[in-house]
């Protein structure tokens, strides 16, 4: 029964729009583009009361059914509303617009991390009881001038470290596996790994013989008032 009276509507609607697109046809072209906004907004609001559809309870279709012409009482309805088309239409561009403006900037992003150049960088903190191996990078180029901890390109795995470190002339006693960090510079990003390597002792003359003339041994309280080190290394600092 209820779908029945659904269906009922629907036909009255289609009925009455049948009617009005009659009337459209003994109107002069520029009447008729006058009317476009009544005849889409006219269909639309067809749209709604699809036989399907439960949008609207059974009373309300039953009122509805009993206007002189259902079609006509919604379209001045929503022309006497308070809601305003171009807020509606202004709101959803906004909607649109934004979206399109995050997938963009998405888009743009992952331009810019396939053009950035990726460099893959072991971080080795070298110390002992007092003292920790830090060096001063180039005067030129990223960085310049500032300290670092000693590095080497590519990720070494834990008995590469210990080895790298004899080749030194250090005698690891113990390594320890330190957290995985990433920097980001406008045109580089370093993936970087890192260890602690605890040593017997960091012999002073290996400065000369094998370490880079660049190289200090500082007392770990000296790290930060008098060899600060710039944010990339902050995931090694002591």
């Amino acid at each position: 029964m209820e779908e029945k009276i659904r269906e009922e509507l629907y036909s009255k609607l289609e009925s009455e729009f049948d009617s009005y697109k009659k009337e459209l046809e003994t109107l002069t072209s520029k009447e008729i583009i006058d009317k476009s906004y009544e005849t889409t907004m006219k269909e639309e609001l067809m749209c709604l009361f699809y036989p399907e559809s439960q949008r609207y309870d059974l009373d309300e279709i039953k009122a509805l059914k009993n206007e002189k012409n259902s079609l006509e009482t919604l379209y001045q309805g929503w022309m006497d509303s308070d809601l305003n088309i171009n807020q509606l239409l202004e709101d959803n561009t906004d909607e649109i617009v934004a979206e399109l403006a995050e997938e963009y900037k998405a888009k743009q992003s992952k331009k810019k991390a396939k053009e950035r150049r990726v460099e893959k960088k072991t971080i080795l903190r070298f110390c002992d009881n007092e003292e920790v191996a830090i060096r001063k990078r180039p005067d030129t180029g990223l960085l310049a001038g500032l300290y670092e901890f000693p590095n080497v390109e590519g990720h070494l795995k834990q008995k590469e470290v210990i080895e790298y470190a004899k080749s030194l002339g250090l005698t690891p006693v113990r390594v320890k596996k330190l957290p995985d960090a990433k920097h980001i510079f406008s045109h580089v990003e370093w993936q970087m790994k890192g260890y602690e390597v605890i040593v017997d002792e960091l012999e002073r003359e290996l400065d000369q013989k094998i370490w880079s003339e660049q190289v200090i041994f500082a007392e770990k309280e000296e790290l930060e008032k008098k060899y600060p080190m710039p944010s990339a290394f902050a995931a090694y600092q002591l």
